[in-house]
């Protein structure tokens, strides 16, 4: 047997004999603890403090500032042994880095040798930890103390754990208890210390073993005048787990649990001070202080502390001169000890590969906040190391980092069930967020990535909700979201890799795209599909003949018939494209020139936005006198157009980071509000472009709405975070606190027509009412949508509401009640993407995927006439004209269409060369404006459907935009 430990100021000895187990000694009392062998031992010398790792019995010397909480759980356990409540178990609970395991070993144990339990002057202790064969090494532990054998005795192991298993098949659970009996020294107490215990659900995946685990020791310690004791310590975030085991969970649940709080200052005061007076060399009074301050109320306040302490005594050791407050200064604190410890096991452990796939999994676990700041994300092990030949290394590195040594990362599981049957997901996370403070490596990693990040994020997010729920078709990634997927796909995935999972979505959701491209170009063929061969080469040849006589009428009245002209090219360009009349490469050019020549010789208003590649135009707005568009784009700029010439007022607003999802002008078109991928609202001058106070924060994700209230004084915002906000229109200020409830991204919103009412839609198929004076909930959510709303809107006299869903279905709600009014209007076979109210109230207009714009009787529901088929493709955006005549749509066809509300299509507006995003009518009804994803607005007159001037039209050629 070792030489005894110096005795501590509180009357203990501590020795270790030659079985490896601790006998701790006090007043005539033993506690004989009997530990699982570790692989390695920590060192650390005559330093007082013990770094990140978890203070062990040996340390109760130095272990201080849970003094009251060891009195407490003796206490517990006193009790539990006397008997007063049905099962001798004490669970202690707490966050990762509380301290769980070192008030347990350092703590409780000794206590049992100064206060032992009542009748009892020798208690035998079992430290484990379940490890993924737990009822296995529950076998070890056993015969180590029937042997006396320090590793165990092959034969008893197999022996014993033979009658744990058999025991559990019959039923009785009873295996431990009998064991028990067969132990030395049969009357003394036996506690059974289970360290770590949510290793039993995120390690041992043999739910059989887990089971007959937890039920042999619940058995043990229900025994009336039993011997044995549990005590386990728990993270909190592994509660919803033991839900697999009623009894365990019933006991957590109860009082019988402690839960640890965190430190007080009073607390962290003595676990500083106290090690380093007992060891002869005091701290300065300045260092203690701010210490104190850097750690408290800080998660895992004990081993942050512990491990800037124990890099300040190696400091003091060297006998450099320095004191104490310089030391703690130039490790950078608290946070930058535990910097330290991560620099040392990047630089000194990995290979230039392993740096990298480190740099990946590190990345994977941050959630970007507002500006710079960053914190913890959970994320799943097989998302952090996708690849199948990293596989092996990345789960050394995660080791590496969650070592008890380091405990940078913190590794558990959840148990994932779905469709498929159930499966258990590794998860990891940053135990720290002093991390992405202080250290300087992640730092650099994470500079000007906050927006990449989050495009991953929600890209993960996305693939995982279409994984749970069955991959249907209607999760699939849409077009904005399946674009942007595809960019980031193309741009990042070296340094943000993608899941599996996520490239199968991305994959799934452009087959899904092109077949219904496929099948909205296969449609004509359906109609000529019957004719017999020489009737369908007859029909190939009069399209053909057709393309080239319109072709020679629109050149023939360029000068003397110019609105002529450009009608005839449009047709003879639309005709060209038929996949059915395989028109020859002359006659398409030709077509081409002709409608190029047109729109040359026209007043067409439209410009091409020409300081920019990237300026994809997503949302378009027209100012309340209708002589100024507002467009916003996905280069995170804002434009501003003259109706009359088309031109851009003055250079573009810009401000935003991040593409411009929304805007608005104010009523008096004095401003203009923005939303933005950025997570921000801004409000700019309509007539100078310059910003109205600071970016309105508050958002912690895409803005996806803005509106202005109807006088003009409120701001309305709906985005990716689940809120809707308020904002004072003069001075950006939030007006009160966010609207909460849904549960999911809210995807649009509206003020009423009098303005005492906002309403939304969103993600989580239900539409919501709020007082827009007070920001409460008015009524119930408005359910009956079995899919994402897209669209909400109100009609003009407020006493209705409309909504589109990705469900098919359009549904119409009393505004004052919140409840339905009719039967959900179907027809549309894939989602609604776009509703509207004429200005009359009595029809309503939707555009959908199905390719179609419907018109209904918004009195009955019922369907006004068929379907208006044109678009090939997507329908985005749909509107009303002022006086209710005209309808105007965009598309993924790169067109602009007009129609009679009678239902007759007046002829499509052809000149995008990409997805038209968004469209609205002026407020005199004359003019319709278009923004599309070629990097142009462009003006139509809403009467002829061509232009009014002659066109100004830009190509972007070798770095530069050029005239033709």
């Amino acid at each position: 047997m070792t030489p005894p430990l110096p005795p501590n100021n509180r009357q203990i000895t501590i020795q270790r004999d030659v079985i490896s187990s601790t006998i701790i000694s006090g007043d005539n009392n033993t506690v004989v603890v009997y530990y699982q062998k570790q692989q390695t031992e920590v060192n650390l010398g005559p330093n007082p403090y013990r770094g990140l790792a978890s203070f062990q019995v040996e340390d109760a010397d130095v272990f201080f500032g849970r003094e009251e909480q060891v009195k407490r759980l003796w206490s517990r356990l006193q009790a539990l042994y006397n008997g007063n409540v049905s099962t001798r178990l004490l669970p202690i609970l707490g966050a990762s880095g509380s301290g769980k395991s070192s008030l347990a070993r350092a703590g409780l144990l000794p206590e049992l040798a100064r206060l032992p339990l009542p009748g009892h002057r020798s208690t035998d202790v079992i430290i484990m930890k379940p490890s993924s064969k737990p009822l296995e090494l529950l076998a070890v532990e056993l015969s180590r103390i029937a042997t006396g054998d320090p590793f165990g005795d092959g034969a008893k192991i197999d022996e014993f754990k033979q009658v744990l298993e058999k025991r559990a098949k019959q039923g009785t659970n009873d295996g431990l208890s009998s064991l028990v009996m067969r132990l030395p020294q049969k009357n003394s107490p036996l506690v059974i210390l289970i360290d770590q215990f949510e290793e039993v659900y995120s390690l041992c995946e043999d739910v059989e073993q887990r089971t007959t685990f937890i039920n042999t020791l619940l058995e043990a310690a229900t025994i009336k005048d039993g011997r044995v004791s549990v005590v386990i310590t728990l993270r909190s975030d592994f509660l919803r787990e033991t839900q697999q085991h009623p009894q365990l969970n019933q006991i957590i649940g109860s009082d019988q649990s402690i839960i640890l709080p965190v430190m007080t200052s009073k607390e962290l005061r003595l676990a500083i001070e106290k090690p380093a007076e007992q060891a002869g060399r005091p701290l300065e009074n300045e260092t203690v202080k701010r210490l104190i301050e850097q750690a408290e109320g800080r998660e895992g306040a004990l081993p942050l502390l512990q491990s800037a302490l124990t890099l300040i005594w190696e400091e003091l050791s060297q006998s450099n001169g320095k004191s104490s407050l310089d030391i703690l200064r130039d490790i950078g604190g608290v946070g930058g000890a535990l910097a330290k410890e991560a620099e040392n096991l990047y630089n000194n452990n990995l290979s230039a590969q392993e740096k990298e796939i480190t740099k990946r999994i590190f990345l994977g676990l941050v959630q970007p906040k507002e500006g710079t700041l960053y914190s913890r994300r959970r994320a799943k092990v097989s998302n952090l190391i996708p690849r199948k030949n990293e596989q092996e290394q990345g789960r050394k590195i995660l080791r590496m980092f969650s070592k008890t040594t380091a405990r940078l990362i913190t590794l558990s599981s959840v148990k994932k069930v779905h469709s498929q049957g159930e499966e258990i997901e590794e998860i990891a996370e940053v135990t720290h967020e002093a991390l992405f403070e202080h250290w300087a490596e992640l730092k650099k990693w994470l500079n000007g990535q906050q927006d990449v990040i989050r495009q991953k994020i929600r890209i993960d997010n996305a693939a995982e909700e279409w994984n749970n729920n069955d991959r249907k078709r209607s999760y699939l990634l849409q077009e904005r979201d399946l674009t942007g997927a595809e960019l980031f796909q193309k741009n990042h995935e070296e340094t943000f890799q993608l899941s599996d999972l996520a490239k199968e979505l991305i994959q799934k959701s452009l087959e899904h795209r092109r077949n219904n491209r496929i099948k909205n170009g296969l449609r004509f063929l359906v109609v000529v599909l019957p004719l017999s061969g020489f009737a369908l080469y007859q029909l190939q040849q009069a399209q053909r003949y057709s393309v080239r006589q319109l072709t020679a009428t629109a050149e023939s009245f360029l000068t003397s018939q110019p609105v002529e002209a450009e009608i005839n090219a449009i047709a003879a360009w639309d005709l060209s494209r038929s996949a059915f009349a395989r028109v020859s490469d002359n006659d398409r050019l030709a077509a081409d020139n002709s409608l190029l020549n047109a729109q040359r010789n026209n007043w067409e208003r439209q410009r091409f936005l020409p300081d920019s590649t990237d300026s994809m135009i997503l949302s378009v707005a027209f100012s309340r006198d209708g002589q100024t568009i507002v467009g916003g784009s996905r280069d995170g700029s804002v434009w501003l157009w003259n109706v009359r010439t088309g031109k851009a007022n003055r250079k573009p607003l810009t401000g935003h980071k991040d593409m411009v999802t929304s805007v608005a002008f104010s009523p008096d078109g004095q401003t203009i509000v923005s939303g933005s991928y950025d997570h921000t609202v801004r409000l700019w001058d309509a007539k100078t472009g310059l910003p109205k106070g600071k970016p309105l924060t508050g958002h912690a994700d895409v803005v996806t709405s803005v509106a202005f209230s109807p006088d003009g004084q409120t701001i309305v915002s709906g985005g990716y975070d689940h809120t809707v906000r308020l904002w004072d229109a003069k001075t950006g200020l939030p007006k009160g606190k966010p609207l909460t409830g849904h549960a999911d991204v809210v995807t649009s919103v509206a003020f009423s027509p009098d303005g005492q009412t906002i309403v939304s839609g969103g993600y989580d198929h239900t539409v919501r009412l709020w007082d827009a004076k007070t920001g409460l909930p008015k009524g119930k959510p408005l359910t009956g949508h079995a899919d994402v709303v897209t669209s909400v809107a109100f009609s003009r006299d407020g006493e209705t509401i409309v909504s589109g869903s990705e469900d098919t279905t359009v549904r119409l709600w009393d505004a004052k009640t919140g409840l339905p009014k009719g039967k959900p209007l179907t027809g549309h076979t894939d989602a609604v993407t776009s509703v509207a109210f004429s200005r009359d109230g009595e029809t309503i207009v939707s555009g959908s995927e199905d390719t179609t714009v419907r018109l209904w009787n918004a009195q009955t529901g019922i369907p006004q006439g068929n379907p208006l088929i044109g678009h090939w493709n997507r329908v985005n955006s749909v509107a009303f004209s002022p006086d209710g005549e005209t309808i105007v749509s965009g598309s993924h066809d790169n067109t602009v269409r007009l129609w009679d509300a009678q239902t007759r299509l007046k002829k499509p507006l052809i000149g995008h060369r990409d997805l038209v995003q968004s469209v609205a009518f002026s407020r005199d009804g004359k003019t319709i404006v278009s923004g599309s994803w070629d990097n142009t607005v462009r003006l139509w007159d809403a009467k002829t459907g061509v232009s009014k001037r002659k066109t100004v039209d830009w190509a972007y050629d070798s770095g530069q935009f050029r005239r033709f």
